[in-house]
Order: structure tokens, then sequence, then C-alpha cells
């Protein structure tokens, strides 16, 4: 799996050109291998490699984003409830917002520690 939107979109344009596309199909599997590489990554999350995985993660976000806007742009219907559900969620650029607001906490404490 790439993580290139645009390799996505060139399949994607590869896929309409057959006898019998399958488009929704492609975007959705798609969507499933970005969220298992993700789930997959997460779980061997630790605290010497939590910045790199944050940032994959990052990664693979910005690629699912950007699955979900062709499949709003395509104007897919009939969505699995998953599908609709996760194209609302929010949480997870929550989540990662306040983990940003905690390492910036957690380093302007270890800069007045040292001052004091």
């Amino acid at each position: 799996m790439e993580l290139d939107i645009k390799e996505f979109e060139d399949r994607l344009q590869l896929e309409k050109q057959k006898a019998q596309p399958n488009v929704v199909a492609l975007i959705y599997e798609e969507i499933r291998l970005a969220e298992n590489m993700k789930a997959g990554l997460l779980e061997e999350m630790n605290q010497m490699n939590k910045d790199f995985l944050v940032q994959a993660s990052s990664v693979i976000d910005t690629y699912m984003f950007g699955l979900k806007q062709i499949e709003r742009e395509l104007n897919l219907v009939a969505l699995p409830l998953d599908q609709e559900v996760a194209l609302r969620d929010t949480m997870h650029d929550e989540m990662i917002n306040k983990i940003a607001e905690l390492e910036d906490l957690k380093k302007k404490l270890n800069k007045t520690s040292k001052v004091i």
C-alpha cells in the first residue's frame, strides 16, 4: 500500500475504464487497508517509538481523508453505516490535537523545572 492519493486516483481511473467498474469496492477496500495499517501500527506504540508512530498515523489519516474526499466528490450513495460514521468522525483529530497540547505542556514544564 502506497499511501499516495495521486497513485490511488490513477488506479481509480483505471477501474472506471473497466467493462464492469467497481469504484465503490475499490475505495472501501483502500479505506479498510489504511484503517488496518493504522490499527496495527498503533498496537505497537510504546514510549520509544511513540513520536514516529504518531507521525505515521498522521500520514495515514491524511491519506484516508483524501480517500473520503474522493468518496464525497463521487457522491457515492448507500454507504455502509460505519463509513457514514467515519465521514462524520472528528474524534481522532481532537485526540491528536490534545496529544499535541499535552506534549507542549510537558515541554513547558520541563523548561520551568530546569529554571528552578
